[in-house]
């Protein structure tokens, strides 16, 4: 829809720094609660509850070490770890599902600093390019996208039902 994601000349390019915030992760020790409000999050999923968070809703969370190439797009205010950062788009130049699939096509392993565990750092994310289309663009593109999930969704819930259907049939005959 946008062409290739580092191409010029089609829509202005920016860096990072210009159009987002990142947030450091912290230890959530201090924070931890069984029945905290808000996720713990690392770059594997949900990790603990806390009763504090540090990203609004609508973040990427991507890795600092460890997983580095792997965003996810949070949908909630969460507490992202100290291996972890949060990219929060500012929301007048950036759609979060824009900048999701944006980042799903970079190769954050050019960025890795280490030799055994892949590291990043915040400076070498700021200094990023990244294409801005309008943002209608960006929000048509967020509406398709989030269409073809639940679409997908839709499918593989189907599926599976069919086949619970099949196994209850089989047992039976």
């Amino acid at each position: 829809m946008f062409g290739a994601i580092d191409c010029e000349g089609t829509h202005p390019r920016v860096q990072w720094k210009n159009v987002l915030t990142i947030v450091n992760g912290k230890d959530y020790k201090s924070v931890a609660q069984d029945d905290g409000e808000y996720p713990v999050y690392g770059t594997g999923g949900i990790m603990a509850k806390a009763s504090q968070y540090l990203c609004p809703e609508n973040t990427i969370l991507m890795g600092r070490k460890g997983t580095i190439d792997n965003p996810l797009l949070i949908r909630e205010k969460f507490w992202n770890v100290d291996t972890a950062f949060g990219v929060v788009p500012d929301t007048d130049k950036l759609n979060c599902v824009y900048l999701y699939w944006y980042c799903k096509q970079l190769d954050f392993t050019k960025l890795n600093k280490a030799t055994t565990l892949p590291s990043t750092t915040k400076a070498d994310l700021l200094n990023l390019w990244i294409n801005i289309p309008e943002m209608g663009r960006q929000i048509e593109f967020a509406t398709f996208v989030e269409q073809s999930d639940k679409s997908k969704l839709i499918i593989e819930n189907t599926k599976n039902l069919v086949r619970r259907i099949l196994n209850v049939y089989r047992s039976r005959f």
